[in-house]
Protein backbone atom coordinates (compact mmCIF):
# COMPACT_ATOMS: atom_id res chain seq x y z
CA UNK A 1 0.00 0.00 0.00
CA UNK A 2 2.98 2.29 0.14
CA UNK A 3 2.81 5.08 -2.40
CA UNK A 4 5.53 4.59 -4.94
CA UNK A 5 7.36 7.32 -6.72
CA UNK A 6 4.75 7.73 -9.42
CA UNK A 7 4.46 11.46 -8.90
CA UNK A 8 8.21 11.72 -9.42
CA UNK A 9 8.08 9.37 -12.38
CA UNK A 10 5.56 11.55 -14.20
CA UNK A 11 7.92 14.49 -13.89
CA UNK A 12 10.92 12.37 -14.79
CA UNK A 13 9.19 11.02 -17.88
CA UNK A 14 8.45 14.59 -18.89
CA UNK A 15 12.07 15.57 -18.39
CA UNK A 16 13.40 12.52 -20.19
CA UNK A 17 11.63 13.66 -23.34
CA UNK A 18 12.24 17.34 -22.76
CA UNK A 19 15.96 16.63 -22.49
CA UNK A 20 16.00 15.92 -26.21
CA UNK A 21 15.46 19.57 -26.95
CA UNK A 22 18.85 20.90 -26.07
CA UNK A 23 20.68 19.02 -28.77
CA UNK A 24 23.81 21.13 -28.63
CA UNK A 25 24.95 24.30 -30.36
CA UNK A 26 25.12 22.59 -33.75
CA UNK A 27 21.45 21.59 -33.58
CA UNK A 28 19.63 24.61 -32.16
CA UNK A 29 15.89 24.85 -32.52
CA UNK A 30 14.36 27.10 -35.08
CA UNK A 31 13.36 30.52 -33.83
CA UNK A 32 13.65 33.98 -35.32
CA UNK A 33 14.52 35.51 -31.94
CA UNK A 34 17.77 35.04 -30.04
CA UNK A 35 16.07 36.35 -26.89
CA UNK A 36 13.28 33.80 -27.32
CA UNK A 37 15.86 31.02 -27.52
CA UNK A 38 17.56 32.26 -24.36
CA UNK A 39 14.19 32.22 -22.60
CA UNK A 40 13.58 28.73 -23.98
CA UNK A 41 16.86 27.49 -22.50
CA UNK A 42 16.02 29.16 -19.21
CA UNK A 43 12.60 27.50 -19.21
CA UNK A 44 14.19 24.14 -19.88
CA UNK A 45 16.62 24.64 -16.97
CA UNK A 46 13.71 25.58 -14.72
CA UNK A 47 11.85 22.44 -15.75
CA UNK A 48 14.94 20.42 -14.94
CA UNK A 49 14.82 21.96 -11.46
CA UNK A 50 11.09 21.15 -11.20
CA UNK A 51 10.34 24.89 -11.12
CA UNK A 52 7.32 24.51 -13.35
CA UNK A 53 5.65 27.87 -12.68
CA UNK A 54 8.86 29.74 -13.48
CA UNK A 55 9.40 27.58 -16.57
CA UNK A 56 5.90 28.35 -17.78
CA UNK A 57 6.59 32.07 -17.42
CA UNK A 58 9.87 31.87 -19.34
CA UNK A 59 8.41 29.80 -22.15
CA UNK A 60 5.36 32.02 -22.51
CA UNK A 61 7.66 35.00 -22.87
CA UNK A 62 9.55 33.07 -25.54
CA UNK A 63 6.43 32.42 -27.64
CA UNK A 64 5.29 36.02 -27.20
CA UNK A 65 8.54 37.03 -28.91
CA UNK A 66 8.21 34.30 -31.53
CA UNK A 67 4.73 32.74 -31.85
CA UNK A 68 6.19 30.27 -34.36
CA UNK A 69 8.67 28.73 -31.88
CA UNK A 70 7.51 25.10 -32.07
CA UNK A 71 9.73 23.68 -29.32
CA UNK A 72 8.60 26.31 -26.81
CA UNK A 73 4.94 25.51 -27.52
CA UNK A 74 5.72 21.80 -27.00
CA UNK A 75 7.21 22.42 -23.58
CA UNK A 76 4.28 24.64 -22.58
CA UNK A 77 2.01 21.74 -23.52
CA UNK A 78 3.92 19.49 -21.12
CA UNK A 79 3.67 21.99 -18.29
CA UNK A 80 -0.08 22.41 -18.82
CA UNK A 81 -0.45 18.65 -18.74
CA UNK A 82 1.53 18.57 -15.49
CA UNK A 83 -1.03 20.89 -13.90
CA UNK A 84 -4.04 18.97 -15.18
CA UNK A 85 -5.04 21.41 -17.95
CA UNK A 86 -5.75 18.73 -20.55
CA UNK A 87 -7.51 21.05 -22.99
CA UNK A 88 -4.80 23.71 -22.79
CA UNK A 89 -2.11 21.05 -23.12
CA UNK A 90 -3.71 19.57 -26.23
CA UNK A 91 -4.11 23.06 -27.73
CA UNK A 92 -0.42 23.90 -27.27
CA UNK A 93 0.58 20.47 -28.58
CA UNK A 94 -1.51 21.02 -31.71
CA UNK A 95 0.24 24.34 -32.31
CA UNK A 96 3.64 22.70 -31.85
CA UNK A 97 2.69 19.84 -34.18
CA UNK A 98 1.52 22.22 -36.90
CA UNK A 99 4.66 24.32 -36.65
CA UNK A 100 6.94 21.28 -36.54
CA UNK A 101 5.60 20.03 -39.88
CA UNK A 102 7.03 23.13 -41.57
CA UNK A 103 10.54 22.78 -40.16
CA UNK A 104 13.22 21.98 -42.75
CA UNK A 105 15.52 20.08 -40.37
CA UNK A 106 14.57 16.38 -40.14
CA UNK A 107 16.29 15.86 -36.80
CA UNK A 108 14.46 18.77 -35.21
CA UNK A 109 11.16 17.42 -36.55
CA UNK A 110 11.95 13.98 -35.13
CA UNK A 111 12.65 15.38 -31.68
CA UNK A 112 9.40 17.32 -31.66
CA UNK A 113 7.45 14.31 -32.95
CA UNK A 114 8.91 12.21 -30.14
CA UNK A 115 7.76 14.67 -27.53
CA UNK A 116 4.29 14.93 -29.07
CA UNK A 117 3.70 11.17 -29.27
CA UNK A 118 1.75 11.33 -26.01
CA UNK A 119 -0.95 13.26 -27.83
CA UNK A 120 -1.11 10.94 -30.84
CA UNK A 121 -0.69 7.50 -29.19
CA UNK A 122 0.75 5.83 -32.30
CA UNK A 123 2.39 3.00 -30.35
CA UNK A 124 5.79 1.99 -29.09
CA UNK A 125 7.12 1.11 -32.54
CA UNK A 126 6.91 4.70 -33.78
CA UNK A 127 8.50 6.02 -30.57
CA UNK A 128 11.36 3.54 -30.79
CA UNK A 129 11.88 4.34 -34.47
CA UNK A 130 12.17 8.05 -33.70
CA UNK A 131 14.61 7.39 -30.87
CA UNK A 132 16.71 5.16 -33.12
CA UNK A 133 16.83 7.87 -35.76
CA UNK A 134 17.84 10.62 -33.32
CA UNK A 135 20.57 8.47 -31.76
CA UNK A 136 21.83 7.41 -35.17
CA UNK A 137 22.36 11.09 -35.94
CA UNK A 138 23.83 11.89 -32.52
CA UNK A 139 24.91 8.58 -30.89
CA UNK A 140 26.73 10.14 -27.93
CA UNK A 141 24.34 13.03 -27.34
CA UNK A 142 23.68 13.06 -23.61
CA UNK A 143 20.22 14.49 -23.99
CA UNK A 144 19.12 11.84 -26.48
CA UNK A 145 20.60 9.07 -24.34
CA UNK A 146 18.71 10.48 -21.35
CA UNK A 147 15.49 10.25 -23.34
CA UNK A 148 16.21 6.63 -24.25
CA UNK A 149 16.95 5.79 -20.62
CA UNK A 150 13.71 7.47 -19.58
CA UNK A 151 11.71 5.32 -22.00
CA UNK A 152 13.45 2.17 -20.76
CA UNK A 153 12.63 3.17 -17.17
CA UNK A 154 8.97 3.74 -17.99
CA UNK A 155 8.69 0.37 -19.73
CA UNK A 156 10.30 -1.54 -16.86
CA UNK A 157 13.50 -2.50 -18.68
CA UNK A 158 15.61 -1.83 -15.61
CA UNK A 159 18.87 -3.52 -16.65
CA UNK A 160 18.94 -1.83 -20.05
CA UNK A 161 18.07 1.47 -18.41
CA UNK A 162 20.96 1.15 -15.97
CA UNK A 163 23.39 0.40 -18.80
CA UNK A 164 22.35 3.56 -20.65
CA UNK A 165 22.79 5.70 -17.54
CA UNK A 166 26.21 4.15 -16.98
CA UNK A 167 27.02 4.99 -20.62
CA UNK A 168 25.99 8.58 -19.92
CA UNK A 169 28.31 8.74 -16.90
CA UNK A 170 31.15 7.31 -18.97
CA UNK A 171 30.71 10.29 -21.30
CA UNK A 172 30.02 12.83 -18.58
CA UNK A 173 30.99 11.73 -15.02
CA UNK A 174 29.23 14.75 -13.51
CA UNK A 175 25.85 14.12 -15.11
CA UNK A 176 23.60 14.75 -12.11
CA UNK A 177 20.28 13.36 -13.48
CA UNK A 178 21.96 10.01 -14.21
CA UNK A 179 22.93 9.66 -10.54
CA UNK A 180 19.33 10.46 -9.60
CA UNK A 181 17.90 7.68 -11.72
CA UNK A 182 20.63 5.20 -10.82
CA UNK A 183 19.64 5.85 -7.22
CA UNK A 184 16.05 4.90 -7.91
CA UNK A 185 17.12 1.86 -9.90
CA UNK A 186 19.26 0.67 -6.99
CA UNK A 187 16.37 1.19 -4.58
CA UNK A 188 14.15 -0.78 -6.94
CA UNK A 189 16.59 -3.70 -6.61
CA UNK A 190 16.46 -3.35 -2.83
CA UNK A 191 20.03 -2.03 -2.64
CA UNK A 192 19.24 1.01 -0.51
CA UNK A 193 22.83 1.71 0.52
CA UNK A 194 23.90 1.94 -3.12
CA UNK A 195 20.88 4.12 -3.80
CA UNK A 196 21.94 6.52 -1.07
CA UNK A 197 25.48 6.61 -2.48
CA UNK A 198 24.20 7.57 -5.93
CA UNK A 199 21.81 10.17 -4.57
CA UNK A 200 24.44 11.79 -2.36
CA UNK A 201 26.50 12.30 -5.54
CA UNK A 202 23.42 13.81 -7.17
CA UNK A 203 22.98 16.20 -4.24
CA UNK A 204 26.69 17.08 -4.32
CA UNK A 205 26.50 17.96 -8.02
CA UNK A 206 23.29 19.98 -7.72
CA UNK A 207 23.28 21.26 -4.11
CA UNK A 208 21.07 24.27 -4.76
CA UNK A 209 18.20 22.33 -6.37
CA UNK A 210 15.29 20.89 -4.43
CA UNK A 211 14.96 17.59 -6.28
CA UNK A 212 18.31 16.01 -5.21
CA UNK A 213 17.44 16.48 -1.55
CA UNK A 214 13.93 15.19 -2.17
CA UNK A 215 15.16 12.04 -3.92
CA UNK A 216 17.70 11.36 -1.17
CA UNK A 217 15.04 11.97 1.48
CA UNK A 218 12.72 9.43 -0.14
CA UNK A 219 15.27 6.62 -0.10
CA UNK A 220 16.35 7.46 3.46
CA UNK A 221 12.73 7.27 4.56
CA UNK A 222 12.29 3.89 2.89
CA UNK A 223 15.19 2.48 4.93
CA UNK A 224 13.98 4.01 8.18
CA UNK A 225 16.49 6.85 8.54
CA UNK A 226 13.65 9.20 9.38
CA UNK A 227 15.61 12.05 10.95
CA UNK A 228 18.02 12.19 8.01
CA UNK A 229 15.09 12.02 5.60
CA UNK A 230 13.39 14.89 7.40
CA UNK A 231 16.54 17.01 7.07
CA UNK A 232 16.70 16.34 3.33
CA UNK A 233 13.05 17.23 2.75
CA UNK A 234 13.50 20.43 4.73
CA UNK A 235 16.63 21.22 2.70
CA UNK A 236 14.63 20.75 -0.47
CA UNK A 237 11.96 23.15 0.78
CA UNK A 238 14.60 25.66 1.80
CA UNK A 239 15.92 25.57 -1.77
CA UNK A 240 12.41 25.79 -3.22
CA UNK A 241 9.60 26.54 -0.74
CA UNK A 242 6.85 25.61 -3.20
CA UNK A 243 8.36 22.21 -4.08
CA UNK A 244 5.19 20.17 -3.58
CA UNK A 245 6.88 16.80 -3.93
CA UNK A 246 8.88 17.41 -0.75
CA UNK A 247 5.90 18.88 1.06
CA UNK A 248 3.94 15.71 0.32
CA UNK A 249 6.89 13.48 1.23
CA UNK A 250 7.47 15.35 4.49
CA UNK A 251 3.80 15.05 5.41
CA UNK A 252 3.84 11.35 4.63
CA UNK A 253 7.06 10.91 6.62
CA UNK A 254 5.32 12.27 9.72
CA UNK A 255 2.24 10.15 9.09
CA UNK A 256 4.41 7.05 8.74
CA UNK A 257 5.85 7.74 12.20
CA UNK A 258 2.42 8.14 13.76
CA UNK A 259 2.75 11.93 13.94
CA UNK A 260 -0.71 12.24 12.45
CA UNK A 261 -1.57 15.81 13.42
CA UNK A 262 1.74 17.16 12.08
CA UNK A 263 1.45 15.19 8.86
CA UNK A 264 -2.14 16.30 8.30
CA UNK A 265 -1.17 19.92 8.90
CA UNK A 266 1.50 19.85 6.20
CA UNK A 267 -0.67 18.07 3.64
CA UNK A 268 -3.66 20.33 4.24
CA UNK A 269 -1.44 23.41 3.92
CA UNK A 270 -0.79 22.61 0.26
CA UNK A 271 -4.25 21.37 -0.69
CA UNK A 272 -5.22 24.69 -2.29
CA UNK A 273 -2.10 24.69 -4.44
CA UNK A 274 -2.84 21.12 -5.57
CA UNK A 275 -6.59 21.59 -6.06
CA UNK A 276 -7.91 19.70 -9.07
CA UNK A 277 -4.64 17.91 -9.79
CA UNK A 278 -3.76 14.22 -9.65
CA UNK A 279 -1.49 15.06 -6.73
CA UNK A 280 -4.43 16.20 -4.62
CA UNK A 281 -6.18 12.88 -5.20
CA UNK A 282 -3.02 10.98 -4.31
CA UNK A 283 -2.72 13.11 -1.19
CA UNK A 284 -6.15 11.88 -0.07
CA UNK A 285 -5.24 8.29 -0.93
CA UNK A 286 -2.15 8.66 1.26
CA UNK A 287 -4.27 9.87 4.18
CA UNK A 288 -6.68 6.94 3.81
CA UNK A 289 -3.82 4.43 3.76
CA UNK A 290 -2.11 5.94 6.77
CA UNK A 291 -5.29 6.16 8.85
CA UNK A 292 -5.99 2.50 8.13
CA UNK A 293 -2.41 1.43 8.88
CA UNK A 294 -2.47 3.15 12.27
CA UNK A 295 -5.93 1.70 13.13
CA UNK A 296 -7.56 5.13 13.05
CA UNK A 297 -10.66 3.57 11.56
CA UNK A 298 -13.08 6.43 12.20
CA UNK A 299 -10.74 8.81 10.40
CA UNK A 300 -10.31 6.27 7.58
CA UNK A 301 -14.07 5.94 7.15
CA UNK A 302 -14.56 9.70 7.00
CA UNK A 303 -11.72 10.05 4.52
CA UNK A 304 -13.07 7.30 2.27
CA UNK A 305 -16.56 8.82 2.27
CA UNK A 306 -15.14 12.27 1.47
CA UNK A 307 -12.99 10.79 -1.31
CA UNK A 308 -16.01 9.25 -3.04
CA UNK A 309 -17.91 12.53 -2.89
CA UNK A 310 -15.00 14.64 -4.04
CA UNK A 311 -13.81 12.32 -6.81
CA UNK A 312 -16.96 10.57 -8.10
CA UNK A 313 -15.19 9.34 -11.24
CA UNK A 314 -11.91 8.30 -9.58
CA UNK A 315 -10.69 4.79 -10.31
CA UNK A 316 -10.40 3.82 -6.61
CA UNK A 317 -13.77 5.24 -5.58
CA UNK A 318 -15.61 1.93 -5.93
CA UNK A 319 -12.82 0.09 -4.14
CA UNK A 320 -13.03 2.41 -1.15
CA UNK A 321 -16.81 2.07 -1.22
CA UNK A 322 -16.52 -1.69 -0.77
CA UNK A 323 -14.10 -1.34 2.16
CA UNK A 324 -16.23 1.35 3.77
CA UNK A 325 -19.37 -0.80 3.62
CA UNK A 326 -17.50 -3.78 5.09
CA UNK A 327 -16.20 -1.66 7.96
CA UNK A 328 -19.78 -0.50 8.60
CA UNK A 329 -20.88 -4.15 8.89
CA UNK A 330 -22.88 -3.93 5.64
CA UNK A 331 -21.37 -7.03 4.09
CA UNK A 332 -23.89 -7.82 1.32
CA UNK A 333 -23.60 -4.25 0.06
CA UNK A 334 -19.82 -4.47 0.32
CA UNK A 335 -19.81 -7.62 -1.82
CA UNK A 336 -22.03 -5.94 -4.41
CA UNK A 337 -19.83 -2.84 -4.48
CA UNK A 338 -16.71 -4.99 -4.89
CA UNK A 339 -18.27 -6.97 -7.75
CA UNK A 340 -19.31 -3.75 -9.48
CA UNK A 341 -15.84 -2.26 -9.08
CA UNK A 342 -14.00 -5.24 -10.56
CA UNK A 343 -16.52 -5.69 -13.38
CA UNK A 344 -16.03 -2.06 -14.38
CA UNK A 345 -12.25 -2.28 -13.99
CA UNK A 346 -12.03 -5.37 -16.20
CA UNK A 347 -14.21 -3.80 -18.90
CA UNK A 348 -11.78 -0.90 -19.29
CA UNK A 349 -9.82 -0.50 -22.50
CA UNK A 350 -6.71 -0.56 -20.31
CA UNK A 351 -7.33 -4.23 -19.51
CA UNK A 352 -5.31 -5.20 -22.60
CA UNK A 353 -2.18 -4.04 -20.74
CA UNK A 354 -0.55 -6.56 -18.41
CA UNK A 355 0.48 -3.90 -15.88
CA UNK A 356 -3.15 -2.82 -15.56
CA UNK A 357 -4.38 -6.42 -15.22
CA UNK A 358 -1.79 -7.05 -12.52
CA UNK A 359 -2.95 -3.95 -10.67
CA UNK A 360 -6.58 -5.11 -10.75
CA UNK A 361 -5.67 -8.64 -9.64
CA UNK A 362 -3.62 -7.19 -6.79
CA UNK A 363 -6.47 -5.00 -5.62
CA UNK A 364 -8.78 -8.01 -5.66
CA UNK A 365 -6.40 -10.04 -3.48
CA UNK A 366 -6.10 -7.12 -1.06
CA UNK A 367 -9.86 -6.64 -0.84
CA UNK A 368 -10.53 -10.35 -0.37
CA UNK A 369 -7.92 -10.48 2.39
CA UNK A 370 -9.38 -7.41 4.08
CA UNK A 371 -12.92 -8.82 3.96
CA UNK A 372 -11.73 -12.22 5.19
CA UNK A 373 -10.04 -10.55 8.16
CA UNK A 374 -13.25 -8.74 9.05
CA UNK A 375 -15.08 -12.10 8.81
CA UNK A 376 -12.56 -13.69 11.16
CA UNK A 377 -11.38 -16.08 8.43
CA UNK A 378 -7.68 -15.51 9.02
CA UNK A 379 -6.54 -18.55 7.02
CA UNK A 380 -8.24 -17.17 3.90
CA UNK A 381 -6.68 -13.78 4.60
CA UNK A 382 -3.23 -15.40 4.84
CA UNK A 383 -3.73 -17.09 1.47
CA UNK A 384 -4.92 -13.91 -0.22
CA UNK A 385 -1.99 -11.89 1.15
CA UNK A 386 0.35 -14.62 -0.12
CA UNK A 387 -1.17 -14.33 -3.60
CA UNK A 388 -0.59 -10.59 -3.35
CA UNK A 389 3.02 -11.13 -2.31
CA UNK A 390 3.60 -13.66 -5.09
CA UNK A 391 2.24 -11.30 -7.72
CA UNK A 392 4.35 -8.39 -6.46
CA UNK A 393 7.63 -10.24 -6.12
CA UNK A 394 9.26 -7.85 -8.60
CA UNK A 395 8.60 -4.86 -6.34
CA UNK A 396 11.23 -3.59 -3.88
CA UNK A 397 10.90 -4.23 -0.16
CA UNK A 398 9.64 -0.75 0.69
CA UNK A 399 6.61 -1.32 -1.55
CA UNK A 400 5.81 -4.81 -0.21
CA UNK A 401 6.14 -4.32 3.53
CA UNK A 402 2.44 -3.53 4.01
CA UNK A 403 1.37 -6.87 2.54
CA UNK A 404 3.89 -8.75 4.70
CA UNK A 405 2.69 -6.92 7.81
CA UNK A 406 -0.98 -7.57 7.13
CA UNK A 407 -0.26 -11.23 6.47
CA UNK A 408 1.77 -11.35 9.68
CA UNK A 409 -1.16 -9.94 11.62
CA UNK A 410 -3.35 -12.67 10.11
CA UNK A 411 -0.81 -15.34 11.06
CA UNK A 412 -0.83 -14.09 14.64
CA UNK A 413 -4.63 -13.94 14.77
CA UNK A 414 -4.81 -17.53 13.47
CA UNK A 415 -2.57 -18.76 16.31
CA UNK A 416 0.57 -19.11 14.16
CA UNK A 417 3.07 -16.72 15.75
CA UNK A 418 6.11 -18.33 14.11
CA UNK A 419 5.37 -17.16 10.56
CA UNK A 420 4.17 -13.84 11.95
CA UNK A 421 7.57 -13.40 13.60
CA UNK A 422 9.35 -14.15 10.33
CA UNK A 423 7.25 -11.64 8.43
CA UNK A 424 8.06 -8.95 10.97
CA UNK A 425 11.78 -9.72 10.74
CA UNK A 426 11.70 -9.50 6.93
CA UNK A 427 10.15 -6.05 7.07
CA UNK A 428 12.48 -4.76 9.75
CA UNK A 429 15.56 -6.01 7.89
CA UNK A 430 14.93 -3.21 5.39
CA UNK A 431 13.41 -0.60 7.69
CA UNK A 432 13.97 -1.23 11.41
CA UNK A 433 11.88 1.79 12.43
CA UNK A 434 8.36 0.79 11.37
CA UNK A 435 6.05 0.96 14.37
CA UNK A 436 3.46 -1.65 13.44
CA UNK A 437 5.98 -4.37 12.42
CA UNK A 438 7.97 -3.77 15.63
CA UNK A 439 4.82 -4.31 17.67
CA UNK A 440 4.02 -7.41 15.59
CA UNK A 441 7.52 -8.69 16.36
CA UNK A 442 7.00 -8.13 20.08
CA UNK A 443 3.57 -9.79 20.07
CA UNK A 444 4.79 -12.78 18.06
CA UNK A 445 7.90 -13.18 20.22
CA UNK A 446 5.79 -13.23 23.37
CA UNK A 447 3.47 -15.79 21.80
CA UNK A 448 6.47 -18.04 21.10
CA UNK A 449 7.80 -17.56 24.64
CA UNK A 450 10.72 -15.33 23.72
CA UNK A 451 10.30 -12.48 26.18
CA UNK A 452 13.84 -11.28 25.54
CA UNK A 453 13.20 -10.66 21.85
CA UNK A 454 9.90 -9.01 22.70
CA UNK A 455 11.68 -6.67 25.09
CA UNK A 456 14.24 -5.75 22.42
CA UNK A 457 11.47 -4.90 19.97
CA UNK A 458 9.66 -2.77 22.53
CA UNK A 459 12.89 -0.95 23.41
CA UNK A 460 13.23 -0.02 19.74
CA UNK A 461 9.64 1.11 19.36
CA UNK A 462 9.58 3.22 22.54
CA UNK A 463 11.50 6.26 21.13
CA UNK A 464 9.41 6.09 17.97
CA UNK A 465 6.18 6.22 19.95
CA UNK A 466 7.58 9.05 22.05
CA UNK A 467 7.37 11.21 18.91
CA UNK A 468 3.99 9.83 17.81
CA UNK A 469 0.58 11.23 18.72
CA UNK A 470 -0.68 10.27 22.14
CA UNK A 471 -4.04 9.12 20.71
CA UNK A 472 -2.42 6.57 18.41
CA UNK A 473 -3.83 3.08 19.15
CA UNK A 474 -0.28 1.71 18.94
CA UNK A 475 0.45 3.57 22.20
CA UNK A 476 -2.00 1.35 24.10
CA UNK A 477 -0.72 -1.77 22.35
CA UNK A 478 2.77 -0.85 23.51
CA UNK A 479 1.62 -0.30 27.11
CA UNK A 480 -0.20 -3.64 27.13
CA UNK A 481 2.89 -5.46 25.88
CA UNK A 482 5.15 -3.74 28.39
CA UNK A 483 2.81 -4.85 31.15
CA UNK A 484 3.03 -8.43 29.96
CA UNK A 485 6.83 -8.60 30.15
CA UNK A 486 7.28 -6.50 33.30
CA UNK A 487 7.40 -8.64 36.43
CA UNK A 488 4.62 -7.92 38.93
CA UNK A 489 5.81 -6.24 42.14
CA UNK A 490 6.32 -8.53 45.10
CA UNK A 491 3.75 -8.39 47.91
Amino acid sequence: MKRSVMIGLVALALLALALLFLGGPERQFTTRSAEAYNLFERGYSQMNAFQFAQADSSLRRAVSLDPGFAAAHALIAQIKNRFGDKAGSAYEAAIADSLAARLPNALERAKLQLLLLAYKKPGDQVRDSLLDYVLAEQPTDLMALSAKAGVLYQTGKWDECQRVYEQILAIEPNHAPAYNMLGYLAAGRGDYEQAVTHLRKYAFLAPDLANPHDSLGEVLSWKGDYEDAEREFLAALKAQPDFHFSQINLGELYLEQGMIAQGEQILESIRTALAGSQQERELDETLIRMYYTHELYDEALRAMAAYQTKYPDAFLGGYYRAIQLAMEQRRPEADAAAAAFFTKARSSDNYVFKSYRDQIDGLEHQLRATLATRDGDHEKAIDEWQLMLDSSSNLPAHERWWFLWRQGESYLASGRPGPALENAKRILATNPARIRPLLLLAQSALATGDAGLAGQALAKVQPLLARADAKLPAQQTYRDLIARITPAPAD
